[in-house]
């Protein structure tokens, strides 16, 4: 090649590129020549919004790049505004509004996030002039009014959330052209009317969340179409009809929840289409007839919640299959039959609840290998047979409750090993003998409850060793002996019943240390001997029932500070005068002192309330002065019964 071609060469790359260079800096220049007026657009937006007011300054703050929660991009421009969880806002600029940030100012936003900031007022429509943004978050606010048209401009959407405001009116159609959302949320508001078929024309829709809103009408069959749908949630509406089959097309779904409708029938056998689902809560809801066996095919399962629905028949066998389970809420259905012992299966399983049923059959032994069991509640079903021994294995159980069931036998001293327990129920059953001295072992206990059940024997008084016992119910059997002064000891005492037993001797003196208590019931015994002075003034005491039983001596008097609002003495064997100081009592709804040896006058104190506005008619059998002309209705009442 000659020379001087190659010299012509070189010269026009040079050229060309010396061309191209001056274009780039003069478009540059002309951009930054531009920038000025648009970035100061931005930061008198900022400005004019007072959401920054702790940190600006006219000296010194110059660009909008500078103050918290602001992102920009290459050209100092906005694109990011994260206020989320932050707490610098000005406290005592109050009614922040939503109106107030001037959307058409930031033209390059693409994320806004101002999740519980603490804005009031509706959603202005011209955020729809924020036409780039992609991610849009102004959950847990005070937000009210429906939702602008314009915000189905935002074609760009992948997220949108303005959950858990006071968002009212319908669900716009125009949701349906937001093409590119991956996440809808618009839970815990008060939107009201149908779901909208549009909606599920968002294909690329993951999670869609419309909980806690007052949506009606079903569940359209086109949900079906939202193939990549992972979580979803309609829960706490007014949802009616049944499931749609076409819910078992959503095989990427892991949570769903459907609780508090009205949906009825079946549960379709396409659920267990549903092989990917960790979490499915169906309950609070009208479903009726018995599970279908496929639900054993969701393997995954960690939370089965069908609770509170028409649900009868047996578990399925196959439940056995859902080793992951972890929460296992069946309670308050139909179900009958014995419970499975597959059941014993779920050694993952922390709660299982399937009280109030009509469960037969005796407890299957099994449940023993549910070792990370915290809490069980098999109560008011028909139950028989006796505790398995294998519930000691149970060590990490804090909640037991097999109440009203049909339980035979005696108490299993292996619960006694279960030290987690903080609540023990076994009331309304069968139970005989005495109750095991291993209890003693209990020291986390707070709730015992072993009621209605024919258990004898004393009480012992290694039940003073259960120091963490707020509540003691041991009423309705055949238990003797004293009241063991160690009873005293339980300080944190509130709930005391000893109630229809046989126990006899005094009431302990040291029941005074019992200060804490609020219901003390110990009627329907063989107590004698005085009733002690400082029982009626425990400050905490509101109920005092020591009716039926052989107590003495003179009622103690009672200080007016006094929090009670039932005294029950009748049927005892008091005298003397009723105290002067019960006519102080500004809380008493109720006295019972009827059928006694009590004599001389009815007080005429200055009363809170006339007497015969309070049952004080049950005075009868005594030798009773009427002396007040508060009472002389309450004369005239006792005359006529």
């Amino acid at each position: 090649m000659p020379a001087s071609v190659s010299i012509s060469i070189s010269l026009v790359i040079f050229l060309w590129t010396a061309f191209i260079i001056i274009h780039v800096a003069t478009t540059v220049a002309l951009v930054a020549r531009s920038q000025p007026s648009s970035l100061e657009q931005e930061l008198k937006a900022l400005n004019e919004t007072g959401w920054w007011l702790p940190w600006w300054s006219e000296e010194t703050t110059s660009s909008s790049c500078e103050l918290p929660g602001i992102i920009c991009n290459y050209y100092g421009s906005i694109e990011e505004i994260n206020l989320n969880d932050t707490v610098w806002i000005d406290s005592d600029y109050q009614q922040r509004e939503l109106r107030d940030f001037n959307f058409s100012s930031f033209p390059n936003l693409v994320r806004l996030n101002l999740a519980g900031v603490g804005l009031w007022g509706s959603i202005p429509p011209e955020i729809g002039s924020a036409s780039k943004l992609t991610h849009l978050d102004l959950s847990g606010n005070h937000l009210s009014g429906e939702l602008p048209l314009s915000l189905t401009n935002l074609t760009q959407l992948v997220k949108l959330n303005i959950s858990f405001n006071g968002m009212s009116g319908p669900i716009p159609l125009g949701l349906g052209n937001l093409k590119s959302l991956v996440e809808l949320y618009m839970g815990g508001n008060s939107f009201k009317g149908t779901i909208p078929v549009e909606v599920y024309n968002l294909k690329n829709l993951t999670t869609l969340h419309f909980g806690s809103n007052n949506l009606f009408g079903p569940i359209s069959s086109k949900i079906g179409k939202l193939k990549n749908l992972v979580s979803l949630n309609l829960s706490d509406n007014i949802l009616s009809g049944s499931i749609p089959s076409t819910l078992g097309l959503l095989t990427s779904l892991t949570h769903l929840d459907l609780h508090s409708n009205n949906l009825f029938g079946p549960i379709s056998s396409k659920i267990g289409k549903l092989k990917n689902l960790v979490s499915l809560i169906l309950s609070d809801n009208l479903f009726i007839g018995p599970l279908p066996p496929t639900l054993g095919c969701l393997k995954k399962l960690t939370h089965l919640f069908l609770d509170s629905n028409q649900i009868n028949g047996s578990i399925p066998l196959e439940i056995g299959n859902m080793t992951k389970l972890r929460y296992l809420h069946l309670h308050n259905n139909s179900f009958t039959h014995p419970i499975p012992s597959t059941i014993g299966q779920l050694t993952n399983i922390q709660t299982l609840s399937l009280s109030r049923n009509q469960f037969n059959g005796s407890i299957p032994s099994k449940i023993g290998r549910m070792t990370k069991l915290v809490s069980l509640d098999l109560g008011v079903n028909n139950l028989v047979g006796t505790i398995p021994p294998s519930f000691g294995q149970l060590i990490n159980l804090c909640h037991l409750d097999i109440h009203s069931n049909q339980l035979n036998g005696s108490i299993n001293p292996a619960i006694g090993d279960l030290k987690a327990l903080t609540n023990l129920d076994l009331g309304v059953n069968n139970l005989v003998g005495t109750i095991p001295p291993s209890f003693g072992q209990l020291i986390n206990l707070c709730h015992l409850d072993i009621h209605s059940n024919q258990l004898n024997g004393s009480i012992n008084p290694a039940i003073a060793d259960l120091k963490a016992l707020t509540n003691l119910d041991l009423s309705s059997n055949n238990i003797s002996g004293i009241i063991p002064n160690e009873l005293s000891q339980l300080s944190r005492l509130q709930y005391l019943d000893l109630s229809s037993n046989k126990l006899s001797g005094r009431i302990p003196l040291d029941i005074k240390n019992l200060f804490n208590l609020s219901v003390l019931n110990l009627s329907h015994n063989k107590l004698s001997g005085p009733c002690p002075t400082q029982l009626l003034n425990l400050h905490a005491l509101v109920q005092l029932l020591l009716s039926h039983n052989y107590l003495n001596g003179s009622i103690p008097k009672v200080i007016s500070t006094s929090r009670l609002t039932t005294i029950d003495l009748s049927h005892n064997m008091f005298s003397g005068k009723i105290p002067f100081e019960l006519g102080n009592l500004t809380l008493l709804n109720n006295l019972n002192l009827s059928y006694n040896k009590l004599t001389g006058n009815i007080p005429r104190s200055p009363l809170p309330k006339p007497f015969h506005e309070i049952s004080l008619w049950q005075l009868m059998n005594q030798e009773i002065y009427l002396v007040d002309k508060n009472v002389e209705k309450c004369n005239d009442r006792m005359e006529t019964r």
